[in-house]
């Protein structure tokens, strides 16, 4: 679609093939720093479906922290020696 970021148009594209759909969104994930996902799915799992304000904040906190990671360091320090991260 024009205008549409390239995952937009995979889910575009694999809209009515749904075993597509869920080869690409498993491709997006197996890509992703593990340690982050990790952590990504916990604070997913303890939000429930109407977070409050402390979840609001420990969510803030949870970010920051992975922002001061070395997986996030190597990953930033990858991305701009235009490297694959470590991890992939």
């Amino acid at each position: 679609a024009i205008g549409a970021t390239r995952r937009e148009s995979e889910r575009i594209n694999y809209g009515r093939n749904s075993e597509n759909a869920v080869t690409a969104e498993c491709d997006i994930a197996l890509r992703a720093a593990p340690g982050a996902m990790a952590r990504a799915k916990e604070l997913a799992l303890s939000l429930g479906t109407s977070p409050t304000d402390e979840m609001r904040e420990a969510s803030i906190i949870a970010l920051a922290e992975c922002w001061e990671s070395e997986e996030t360091q190597a990953g930033i320090a990858a991305f701009f020696a235009k490297i694959k991260a470590p991890w992939i």
